[in-house]
């Protein structure tokens, strides 16, 4: 066959019903041009061999591939799970201390002379020197630092340094009566044991005076 009509499934046309949807294959090569028949479409038939059909489907593939190849793939990006961090857990503070290697004459005197004083450090340290004048600027402002905070306008001996030896309070109480003009916290003990220390820091003060040295 060289040519074919095709009779489309539509009434409208009018031609019979009988040959809605048949398709009429001619031997005879159809005319160039054919007068348009409503409801009909015609048209010519071309052979083309399998070896041609295979050909050209093998072609199509290889375009289709060689452009796949050009295409750069999309780059992949990389999802990394969210990790909510952690929350820092908060500096515990450590309570002060009085330095293990700080004598106890040494902080003794630092007691009376910081408890309940409105003085500055500086002022502090150098009333300290004068008593033990072979402790280093350096270390005496450490020691102090080590053992009292100020509150407000006053100095304060941090409680866990009270607490650590039965006879800081008492020195305590004698400092804060000197240096505010106040009577003593409520714990304070009065009489006896307030004139014992005032006489230790005068026995302290008179050796050194006499030998250079804290005793």
């Amino acid at each position: 066959a060289s040519s074919f009509s095709y009779i489309i499934p539509d009434a409208s046309h009018g031609l019979p019903k009988q040959y809605h949807g048949m398709v009429f294959l001619k031997n005879s090569k159809a005319p160039g041009k054919k007068e348009h028949v409503p409801g009909i479409i015609s048209g010519h038939i071309k052979h083309i061999s399998a070896a041609k059909l295979k050909k050209e489907a093998a072609a199509e593939k290889a375009a289709a591939e060689g452009k796949k190849a050009e295409e750069p793939e999309p780059p992949v990006e990389e999802v990394l799970p969210i990790v909510a961090p952690e929350p820092e857990k908060p500096k515990e503070k450590k309570p002060k201390a009085a330095p293990k290697d700080m004598p106890q004459e040494q902080l003794f005197k630092i007691v009376n002379i910081v408890h309940g004083s409105t003085k500055s450090k500086s002022e502090m340290v150098n009333e300290f020197l004068e008593t033990f004048p072979d402790v280093p600027k350096s270390r005496a402002t450490a020691n102090l630092s080590s053992v009292a905070n100020k509150d407000g306008n006053r100095w304060m001996i941090c409680e866990e340094v009270l607490k650590k030896n039965p006879f800081i309070e008492q020195v305590a109480n004698v400092a804060w009566q000197a240096n505010t003009g106040q009577k003593a916290p409520p714990k304070a003990k009065a009489g006896g044991a307030n004139a014992s220390l005032n006489g230790f820091f005068k026995v302290v003060d008179k050796a050194v005076e006499q030998k250079g040295t804290p005793v």
